[in-house]
């Protein structure tokens, strides 16, 4: 059985998207510690949800290179 993570949070002001994402690849860390296997995010655009989530292939491109076996997914893209 294999497990995964989706990390979603809600940015109210652009000054907490350092931090918020600070905080998500924390997450994404000790998950793929504690045995997870995937990280998934959602693709936002202009939403506010999530300061990846107007760019999540970028930030999964960041994770890639802080994880060492996590697999990446998304929820939707829009093109």
């Amino acid at each position: 059985m294999h497990f995964s993570i989706f990390l979603s949070a809600r940015s109210m002001d652009p000054d907490d998207d350092g931090t918020i994402i600070g905080a998500m690849t924390d997450f994404a860390l000790q998950a793929e510690e504690l045995g997870f296997d995937a990280v998934f995010c959602p693709d936002h655009h202009f939403t506010g949800y999530g300061p990846m989530g107007c760019d999540p292939f970028l930030y999964h491109g960041y994770l890639a290179g802080q994880l060492k076996r996590m697999r990446f997914g998304f929820s939707v893209v829009t093109g």
